[in-house]
């Protein structure tokens, strides 16, 4: 007779792990697998909208070094353009500013807008540039739009949307376009 607790000699000892233990264990590494993967997309759209908020960082501060050479223009307002978003072609002016001599200051203003329009179309996609002089701060205020429709699909906070919002002319903004809206910088050069 076996006592309770005692093995009886002719009876398997258990080795290894039961399929309940195998499938669990799947289950887990799954799982973790699936936090990765989510993990290595936000990632990878987050990197998309820094490159494109640190390429719009550079073509502002580009513009900015052209309005402080032409101050005087960008207070008569030569470089204000308040064009819609994603204006379809970027006008290019017909003006010998190659050489500065040649050059009269309000030539130079359209040469450097025009210049800079299309560099901001060919870097960001539908990049567009947006100037406006304000006059009670004696600045030009600057924004820098582009379509992210990529990051944007993806689905994102409602912190990037406020920021974007906020960021954009009135004339980008959702109460005159329709989603998706554009991502801005801006920035304010001083005269």
């Amino acid at each position: 007779m076996l006592k309770f607790g005692v093995r009886a000699p002719w009876a398997p000892r258990q080795r290894g792990v039961s399929l309940i233990e195998v499938l669990v264990s799947i289950l887990i590494v799954s799982v973790g697998v699936m936090a990765m993967a989510g993990m290595m997309v936000k990632s990878t759209q987050m990197a998309k909208i820094s490159e494109s908020r640190a390429i719009a960082a550079g073509l502002a501060a580009d513009m900015a070094d052209r309005i402080k050479v032409n101050a005087a223009q960008a207070a008569a307002g030569a470089y204000n353009d308040t064009g819609a978003f994603n204006a379809a072609v970027v006008k290019k002016v017909d003006s010998d500013c190659t050489a500065l001599a040649m050059c009269t200051r309000p030539a130079l203003a359209a040469d450097d807008l025009a210049t800079w329009k299309t560099l901001v179309r060919n870097s960001l996609a539908d990049g567009t540039g947006y100037l406006r002089y304000n006059a009670a701060a004696n600045s030009v205020d600057l924004w820098v739009a582009w379509s992210d429709a990529k990051a944007m699909s993806m689905g994102e906070s409602d912190e990037f949307k406020t920021l974007d919002e906020v960021n954009c002319p009135d004339d980008y903004s959702s109460k005159k376009m329709t989603p998706p809206l554009p991502r801005c910088v801006y920035y304010r050069v001083s005269l």
